[in-house]
């Protein structure tokens, strides 16, 4: 009997083991996944993040470098307006 409850009891602690020892997805391969980089820009912070109004998208050195990424993990840049700092 005592086996056996040992033996069950290495089975479970096995078992648990393994499925802790996967890795998860991490964040990069889901944007991969989904096909798109989402970013949130205030517009606000010229050169950094601006909204150009007469083209009607975001300018700066933070899109260019979201870009940048989007075009090396084989995605798309989407940008969108958030709250700035209060």
């Amino acid at each position: 009997m005592f086996r056996g409850f040992v033996s069950l009891a290495m089975a479970v602690l096995w078992t648990v083991s393994v499925h802790a020892q996967q890795p998860a997805n991490s964040r990069l391969d889901d944007i991969i996944k989904r096909g798109t980089l989402r970013v949130g820009m205030t517009g606000d912070y010229q050169p950094f993040t601006y909204f150009d109004k007469a083209t009607a998208k975001f300018r700066g050195f933070d899109v260019d470098m979201a870009e940048a990424l989007a075009r090396r993990s084989a995605s798309r840049s989407s940008s969108f307006r958030r709250p700035g700092r209060s």
